[in-house]
């Protein structure tokens, strides 16, 4: 534990080392699947006259609909750009960008599979249970104007980094390496009427420690 003191207010914080039981387990967590980066090209006409001169973007939002996972492995995004233009003095215009894009996915870790023998089920529509997307970046890498055709065309690359993750079941085996006790007079109890486990952390000054838990034994004969 280290504790911390704000000099201007006297407020205090406690920092703990997250524990957790000791290995060898199976538990039930996230795992990430596949963590990919898209970059999209859009191209778009302007409806703005050629007449008009200075144009540039004031600015950018980014809107995206829930990514889809095909039975082939292929993700689906799809999204529009909501932009403000300027254009000559004080002239401004809002429009939306629409766009799409789909992307053979690599896995890292092979998501699991429902495992059925009734074919009418929804099998091929969500062969991949319960994947979740996260956003974790959605960047403008290039956005430009120029003339074609007697019209303004505009050419963006978005940029979109998610992270595709599922919920499997992880083997958590028993840590390698020397363990720091830090309750280590609870080693004086009776063993032969307490029960008792480990919980094991990890702290960046002292490495891997552990902390001894005594389970009661309410058993008296």
């Amino acid at each position: 534990m280290n504790r911390k003191k704000n000099n201007c207010n006297n407020t205090q914080a406690e920092f703990y080392v997250p524990m957790g039981r000791v290995g060898s387990l199976v538990i039930q967590a996230p795992v990430v699947l596949s963590i990919v980066k898209v970059s999209i090209p859009i191209s778009s006409n302007i409806d703005i006259s050629d007449s008009c001169n200075d144009v540039s973007t004031l600015s950018n939002k980014v809107f995206l609909s829930k990514p889809v996972l095909s039975n082939n492995s292929n993700l689906s995004i799809e999204g529009y750009v909501e932009k403000e233009i300027e254009y000559m003095t004080n002239c401004n215009l809002n429009t939306n960008i629409p766009f799409t894009a789909t992307v053979p996915i690599n896995f890292s870790i092979l998501p699991e599979t429902k495992n059925s023998t009734n074919t009418s089920n929804n099998y091929y529509k969500k062969p991949y249970p319960k994947i979740s997307f996260s956003i974790d970046s959605i960047d403008i890498e290039s956005d430009s104007y120029k003339m074609i055709n007697c019209a303004y065309e505009n050419s963006m690359v978005i940029s979109i980094k998610l992270t595709l993750a599922q919920n499997q079941y992880v083997f958590i085996p028993e840590p390698e390496g020397d363990v720091l006790l830090q309750n280590s007079n609870a080693i004086q109890s009776n063993d032969s009427q307490e029960n008792f486990y480990y919980t094991v952390g990890y702290d960046r000054n002292s490495g891997l420690i552990a902390n001894r838990i005594t389970v009661k034994n309410n058993n008296n004969n």
